[in-house]
């Protein structure tokens, strides 16, 4: 990260430069995340967020802090959220190369042990969330100040083996919170796509059905298909309706939203293929023989 390269006086307050240096790290993620496969994608990520933490402790330990409130201030605002991006890649990422084959049955049981973890994990740290989210500060100097004896009733996997010229006990557990409420929405997601499947369509000839007509054609008729719920009694999602159009249909629809958008900006009106639809039946129709 170049921001670091920068750096070469004691005096630098260490906020600016750090958030800097998590805009920074965002923007590259944001690139990474056009790749479509997810462990793929974890994987990358997990090595870049590894790259710059290693860059973020080596600042920490050239420039240090100007007082205790700075420190305070980044162990309870800045680092955790540095933490937090690579505990949830890495949680995706093991979760995804974990994940079973199995049936429906076997895959949901499988995201809802992940769950069982996450959920008890907040129940142990409870207290953390609660006084993060409610904007206590009267444990700050306790929770986000580096070198502080830890009590008994707080010994836990974390404290002994941590950097403490780099951590602080509950600014990882804080990270590790930031990151699980990310992770648990990703697994009821996983979850109810396995309660919604799309059911595949069943093949009656040996020669595959393609479709010929325009991407923006078909992408528009998925939208239709999803806006009246025609698949699973309305329960099947727009990605779902997709990526089953895709599949059955053996066509890549690429970026779907964008196209969706130049159907919105369109001067001859929003709906051109389904009224070219209508159009065609109603001719059919009456090309039928009245008898």
């Amino acid at each position: 990260m170049h921001v670091l390269l920068c750096i070469c006086h004691k005096a630098v307050i260490m906020i600016p430069v750090a958030e800097t240096l998590f805009n920074e790290l965002v923007a590259k993620l944001n690139e990474i995340a056009t790749e479509k496969e997810i462990i793929a994608r974890s994987g990358k990520s997990v090595v870049l967020i590894t790259e710059v933490l290693a860059n973020l402790r080596n600042l920490i330990k050239r420039q240090g802090f100007q007082d205790m409130e700075e420190e305070i201030h980044f162990y309870k605002f800045i680092k955790p959220k540095f933490h937090a991006l690579y505990i949830y890649h890495a949680t995706l990422f093991n979760i995804e190369s974990d994940k079973p084959i199995g049936s429906r049955k076997t895959r949901r049981r499988y995201f809802h042990n992940e769950l069982r973890r996450i959920d008890n994990f907040f129940y142990h740290h409870l207290e953390l969330y609660k006084y993060y989210r409610s904007g206590k500060t009267h444990l700050d100097k306790e929770y986000f100040v580096r070198g502080q004896s830890f009590k008994e009733e707080t010994i836990d996997i974390v404290t002994p083996v941590i950097d403490r010229e780099f951590c602080t006990p509950q600014s990882i557990n804080l990270a590790v919170l930031l990151a699980f409420e990310q992770v648990k929405e990703y697994l009821q997601n996983s979850m109810l796509e396995i309660e919604t499947p799309v059911t595949p369509m069943i093949a009656v000839q040996q020669q595959a059905i393609t479709w010929t007509d325009t991407k923006a054609g078909l992408i528009e008729l998925a939208y239709a298909l999803h806006a009246v719920g025609a698949l699973n009694n309305g329960k099947a999602t727009l990605k779902q309706t997709m990526e089953f159009l895709q599949t059955n249909f053996h066509v890549d629809l690429g970026n779907t939203s964008r196209t969706f958008q130049s159907i919105l900006a369109r001067k001859k009106g929003d709906t051109a293929y389904l009224d070219r639809l209508k159009s065609a039946l109603l001719k059919r129709i009456e090309e039928f023989p009245n008898d």
